[in-house]
C-alpha cells in the first residue's frame, strides 16, 4: 500500500490507451443518458440552482471531447508535486514502532515545496428564494418529486445533531403517512446535510415518486408534516427512536476501520476534535423536542423551499 501511495506522488503516468478507452465510454454513457428523462431532470435542477457556473454542470458530450491528456497529467502531477500539505489518515492494528518504518520511508521522503494553500470560496450557493420547477420528459406515467431548503447554517456540533434527529423523524413520518396511510409513494426519503468550510451552508430535501395526479396531494401532506413539526416539535416516540438508532449505530461503527477513517480525515478537514465522537452517546441526550422544533423552524423555512417535479411528456398522457 504505501508502495502504491509513494507511486502514485513520484512517478504518474496515463496509459494512452486506457486514456482513450475512458474516453470513448464516457461519451457512450452520455449519448445514452441525454434520452433518460431522471438525467434531463437532473440537469433542470442544476441549471435552477447554480444557473451555468461550469462546477455545477453534468458532464456533456462536448466538455468530455475537450478533455486533454497531457493538461490533466500535468494538473495532477502539480497538485501532488507538494506532499507538505497533504494530512495522511491511517488506521488499523499496528503500534506506532511497527508503523513509523514505512512512514519514514515511504511518506517522509515524498516531494515537498511547503506551498501554503487555503481553499477558496468560489462563491457556488444556491439562490436565497425558492422556486418551482417542472419538467416534462418520458412516457412513463410517474411523477418524481425533490423538495429542497437551502441556506446560510449555524454550524456545531449541537446544531448537527439535531438537524440529524429532523431528517430521522421526517423519515418516519412521512414514510407512515405518504406510503403506509396514504399509499400514495413507491419510495420517500428525507435528507439533511451540512458543511462547515468554505462558508458553512445546508441543505434539506425530501424526495419521492408517485403516480402523476397524486404529486401535488402528496406534496401537500409532506408539507404538512414538516409544518406539524415546525408548530408543535417531533413525537417523545419518534425523538427516542432516533437516539435508540444513532447509539446502536455508533457502537457498531466504533468498531470498524472504516468509519474511524473518514471520521478521522472529517475531523481534519473541518479542523475539530476527532476525541469528540467518544462524546456522542451523551449529547445524544441533550436533543430534546423543544431543540428539533427550533431547527426546522430555523432552516425549513416556507421562503426557501424549491419544488422540483419530473412530470411525462404531456403528449405522452394523450
Amino acid at each position: 500500500m504505501f508502495e502504491l501511495l509513494y507511486g502514485y506522488f513520484t512517478e504518474p503516468r496515463l496509459d494512452d490507451d486506457v486514456f482513450q478507452s475512458n474516453i470513448t465510454k464516457s461519451l457512450s454513457s452520455i449519448a445514452n443518458m441525454e434520452n433518460d428523462p431522471n438525467f434531463v431532470f437532473r440537469k433542470s435542477v442544476f441549471s435552477t440552482l447554480y444557473g451555468n457556473n461550469i462546477r455545477r454542470q453534468p458532464a456533456s458530450k462536448e466538455s468530455i471531447q475537450q478533455i486533454n491528456k497531457d493538461r490533466a497529467l500535468e494538473i495532477y502531477k502539480d497538485r501532488f508535486a507538494d506532499a507538505s500539505d497533504f494530512t495522511f489518515t491511517i488506521v488499523g492494528s499496528f503500534t506506532e514502532e511497527e508503523i513509523k518504518p514505512l512512514l519514514e520511508e515511504y511518506i517522509a521522503s515524498l516531494p515537498a515545496k511547503n506551498r501554503q494553500e487555503k481553499a477558496k470560496d468560489l462563491g457556488i450557493q444556491e439562490p436565497a428564494k425558492g422556486v418551482e420547477t417542472v419538467v416534462n420528459k418520458g412516457k412513463e406515467q410517474k411523477a418524481t418529486v425533490q423538495l429542497a431548503y437551502y441556506g446560510d447554517y449555524a454550524y456545531s456540533e449541537e446544531e448537527n445533531m439535531n438537524l440529524d434527529a429532523l431528517e430521522s423523524i421526517l423519515n418516519i413520518t412521512l414514510i407512515e403517512r405518504l406510503r403506509e396511510d396514504e399509499s400514495g409513494v413507491y419510495g420517500v426519503g428525507a435528507g439533511a446535510s451540512y458543511r462547515k468550510f468554505p462558508k458553512p451552508r445546508y441543505s434539506f430535501s425530501i424526495g419521492f415518486g408517485s403516480a402523476v395526479d397524486k404529486a401535488q396531494p402528496l406534496i401537500a401532506s409532506a408539507l404538512d408534516e414538516i409544518n406539524k413539526i415546525k408548530k408543535n416539535g417531533p413525537t417523545k416516540v419518534d425523538l427516542e427512536k432516533f437516539v435508540i438508532e444513532q447509539k446502536r449505530q455508533l457502537e457498531v461503527q466504533l468498531r470498524e476501520n472504516g468509519f474511524w477513517l473518514g471520521h478521522i480525515a472529517n475531523s481534519a478537514q473541518n479542523q475539530e476534535d476527532a476525541t469528540h465522537i467518544l462524546k456522542y452517546m451523551d449529547d445524544l441526550n441533550k436533543v430534546t423536542v423543544e431543540s428539533v422544533k427550533a431547527v426546522a423552524d430555523k432552516y425549513l423555512k416556507e421562503d426557501r423551499l424549491f419544488r422540483f417535479i419530473l412530470m411525462p411528456d404531456q403528449t405522452a398522457a394523450r
